[in-house]
């Protein structure tokens, strides 16, 4: 089976059993919609004889329509969900040499809660984790920096680039996509609840990823059950997340045992509104070994030592 239809059903049968819901939406879209997401019409091919008004460009990515559906889910009743759609995209900035439009094939993802003081998460870690594990079910690590707020493209115009990233693969460095929370106005333009956030990466990015992967790096699945612990920081408003998260996963290699494997992932940051010099970093571990079962003394002494040690380097206290 060609390869890149295979990735998109796998993409598919993850996320669905993440709970997400897959939609679909037109590739033609009404120069509005464009505008809503802070794209340019101008940067769109517009049909000559489309068959509607409301069809007349081609869409340049595939997050504006997706933003499009939230409100009407909303007022549907529904208060926390997420949306993807995998599909084409066109767009003059990134056209062929001959002047033709080139096909790019996107996945991208929306998160929307209407009531996150309930659910007590942060839009862009909830998006996040499912793009982590996305990733780790393709035996991928992602690494993500702090996105350049001189960004203009198609695919970052609808995103708060101070509340984004972008997402490469850790190992080769091969560019993903973007991931982040959205401008205020496009906020307001599609009604959007406050805590919205999500992602458009490449299907073709992750085959390439996927090709440079070092096959002999073939871990197999431990056959002793894993263990899961969170450890909550509060650290100096300063402190980005990023610093926090390299000093814990330098102070995790250095302190665990040799035989067990440690994966880190977001739960959520929180500040309260009368704080403004502290809020505080909530991090899940995610133990297994390879030749045994791990008691709980493990991971406590584990998260101990790396609580220590962040108190150390960034003045970081365990709550």
């Amino acid at each position: 089976m060609n390869d890149l239809i295979e990735l998109k059903k796998t993409l598919r049968e993850v996320l669905a059993s993440l709970g997400a819901n897959e939609v679909l939406t037109y590739n033609f879209v009404h120069g509005k919609l464009l505008e809503n997401a802070g794209q340019k019409p101008e940067d769109s091919y517009k049909l000559r004889n489309a068959l509607s008004p409301e069809l007349q460009y081609y869409r340049q990515t595939l997050t504006p329509s997706l933003l499009d559906k939230v409100h009407l889910n909303i007022k549907a009743g529904h208060d926390r969900f997420v949306l993807f759609e995998i599909g084409k995209s066109h767009n003059k900035i990134h056209s062929s040499t001959d002047g033709l439009p080139d096909e790019l094939e996107m996945l991208a993802l929306v998160f929307a809660d209407r009531k996150p003081e309930k659910n007590n998460g942060s839009a862009y870690y909830s998006a996040r984790r499912y793009l982590d594990e996305l990733f780790n079910k393709l035996g991928i690590v992602l690494e993500y920096k702090p996105a350049d707020v001189k960004m203009d493209y198609p695919v970052t115009a609808p995103f708060d680039l101070k509340r984004s990233a972008v997402v490469t693969d850790k190992a080769t460095s091969t560019f993903i996509g973007i991931i982040g929370e959205y401008k205020s106005g496009v906020i307001n333009n599609f009604k959007l609840p406050k805590a919205a956030a999500g992602f458009e990466i490449g299907t073709t990015h992750i085959l390439e990823a996927a090709s440079k992967k070092d096959k002999s790096g073939y871990v197999p699945l431990a056959k002793y059950p894993s263990t899961e612990q969170d450890l909550c920081l509060r650290v100096e408003v300063k402190v980005t997340y990023k610093e926090l998260f390299d000093e814990v996963s330098n102070l995790a290699q250095s302190n665990k045992p040799g035989d067990v494997n440690v994966e880190i992932s977001p739960v959520d940051i929180y500040q309260a509104e009368k704080d403004k010099t502290h809020k505080q970093i909530t991090l899940r571990f995610t133990l297994v070994s390879y030749e045994r079962t791990l008691t709980t003394d493990i991971p406590n002494k584990l998260l101990k030592d790396i609580a220590e040690g962040a108190n150390k380097s960034l003045k970081a206290v365990q709550v």
